[in-house]
């Protein structure tokens, strides 16, 4: 069984973030249960930050909340430029969360900040130790109702979590095998 968290990063977009994740959530647990019973939960991280001097951090419930799960998909809102700060500064804060799991990218929004959006959080997440497939998931601008006249979106949604499963079941493989190892040189020692 895999347990994926849905991750809300971002602060300024929440309630638009909340309800693009609303939307996409049936289309993953379709796919979650005919793939090895996997589980999506929600988790809007900005509900576990806390101040630490003049630096808002995950609150060691947030990092349980975290570890407990397989992988992650983050759902960010698109952006120009670079990453914004406060992401770099969350995704240092769970870099130990990261390491050895899965993550997969949705964003939403402005289809001319598309590739900028992908491309920035990519290098980012790069930084850490984890897995990455090799497409994210990009939504457009669609007025919510249009979703449901709209097939083409759930299968590409589909396609792009079934691969990310994937991905989070090789890292898992790989996190197993290692803790094996290391327990065996541990007791040969």
């Amino acid at each position: 069984m895999n347990n994926i968290g849905v991750v809300l990063i971002d602060k300024e977009n929440e309630k638009e973030s909340a309800t693009v994740s609303k939307k996409v959530l049936p289309y993953l647990k379709k796919v979650g249960r005919r793939a090895y019973d996997t589980t999506f939960e929600v988790i809007a991280l900005t509900d576990f930050l806390v101040p630490v001097d003049e630096q808002l951090m995950v609150s060691d419930k947030g990092h349980q909340q975290l570890a407990r799960k397989d992988g992650y998909i983050f759902i960010v809102p698109t952006f120009s430029g670079g990453v914004p700060e406060d992401y770099c500064q969350l995704f240092a804060t769970i870099s130990e969360e990261l390491n050895n799991k899965s993550a997969l990218v949705i964003c939403y929004g402005s289809e001319n900040d598309r590739k900028n959006t992908k491309q920035r959080i990519n290098e980012v997440l790069l930084q850490y130790d984890i897995g990455l497939p090799t497409s994210d998931i990009f939504l457009p601008e669609y007025n919510f109702f249009d979703w449901h006249l709209k097939d083409v979106i759930e299968d590409y949604v589909v396609s792009r979590v079934k691969e990310f499963i994937y991905w989070t079941q090789a890292m898992k493989y790989l996190r197993n095998l290692k803790k094996s190892l290391d327990l065996e040189r541990f007791v040969a020692d």
